[in-house]
């Protein structure tokens, strides 16, 4: 989500005019970018936990694993390709939370345990192994929100949440959080439609936002910019232009994905859109256009968590049917697909 690194790739898409086109040669951006196996997650297989990053460190817990919702946290160690679990998160045990870090601290909000949807807030300090509640959420009790932070500033938008008019549906409001007074402003709504299992992911201090559901999967995408509390229309991701450079883009559109940050691209894997998929598309900054990359070489799945430290990104964990995982999965775009990695 709030995630920031350093390769710098070629661009794939060479803009002529008003017009891009992708490579003609789908198979061949289909093997553009390594997927590598890593050591299996410490804890046991899950779907749908919360992480967040804290300088090199990478922190992953809570979650359901088909019977049990949960509360172990651990860290990943890239260098040492290592796991170790830390303090038990001490909030109640749940699946579909966010998680966001600032200040260096993390933070874990909103979820649900089985029953109700919720809206605490507890802060992890990685100096300390310790975690605090802060304040609750000032929005509705949620779960499937997306996070992100800017600036030592945290954000939730969207989800599926509880409404003022009693039920629960789909949201699309967006909350800032203070570390220093541990408190909530509402900001402007979320630009596009009502939502919840969204991917979210920030470069140079906006915020992307996209895919998820609502009656449907959804094909609307939107940037943020807190120093101007605004939310701009990007190009869809759906085939509606009568150029070649969309013509496969209803491939993106899914729900209950994973998306990161690397140099000056974004990615998007893993997720669901009638079935699960392993389809991963990079998103080109410079000229908002999206490229196909090495599809994940896990097995589908959705409800799956990406991180990246020390400029290397991973996706691990989620589930498809009775299957919950517990792999990690380093993805290198530079490389060239190899399959002796795995």
């Amino acid at each position: 989500m709030h995630k920031t690194s350093s390769y710098l790739l070629a661009l794939a898409a060479v803009c002529i005019g008003v017009s891009c086109n992708k490579s003609s040669d789908s198979s061949s951006d289909e093997e553009s970018g390594n997927w590598i196996k890593r050591s299996s997650f410490g804890g046991a297989q899950r779907t749908e936990a919360a992480s967040f990053v804290i300088g090199d460190t990478a922190y992953v817990g809570t979650g359901y694993d088909g019977e049990n919702r949960l509360k172990d946290f651990w860290l990943y160690n890239a260098d040492g390709n290592t796991w170790q679990q830390r303090a038990v998160f001490r909030g109640t045990a749940r699946n579909s939370a966010v998680g966001f870090s600032a200040n260096g601290k993390g933070y874990i909000a909103t979820g649900y345990d089985g029953v109700n949807k919720l809206k605490d807030v507890w802060r992890y300090d990685p100096s300390s192994n310790s975690w605090d509640q802060m304040n609750d959420f000032a929005g509705s009790a949620r779960y499937d929100a997306a996070a992100f932070s800017i600036a030592d500033k945290g954000y939730i938008t969207t989800g599926y949440a509880d409404l003022e008019t009693g039920g629960s549906g789909n949201v699309k409001d967006c909350w800032q959080y203070n570390p220093g007074s541990d408190s909530w402003t509402e900001k402007n709504n979320f630009g596009g439609d009502k939502r919840n299992s969204a991917v979210v992911f920030v470069y140079q201090d906006k915020a992307y936002l996209c895919t998820g559901t609502a009656s449907s999967t959804l094909n609307d995408f939107y940037a943020y910019d807190p120093s101007t509390d605004t939310w701009t229309e990007k190009r869809k991701i759906a085939n509606i232009s009568d150029e070649s450079y969309d013509d496969d883009y209803s491939d993106i559109i899914r729900s209950n994905a994973v998306a990161f940050t690397l140099g000056d691209y974004a990615y998007i894997s893993t997720g669901t859109n009638g079935s699960n998929t392993t389809k991963t598309w990079r998103y080109h900054f410079a000229d908002d256009t999206w490229s196909r990359k090495t599809p994940f070489e896990g097995s589908s799945r959705g409800g799956a968590v990406a991180f990246v430290v020390k400029n290397r990104a991973f996706v691990t964990m989620g589930s498809s049917g009775s299957s919950y995982f517990d792999d990690i999965w380093e993805f290198n775009p530079d490389q060239t697909q190899n399959d002796d990695d795995n």
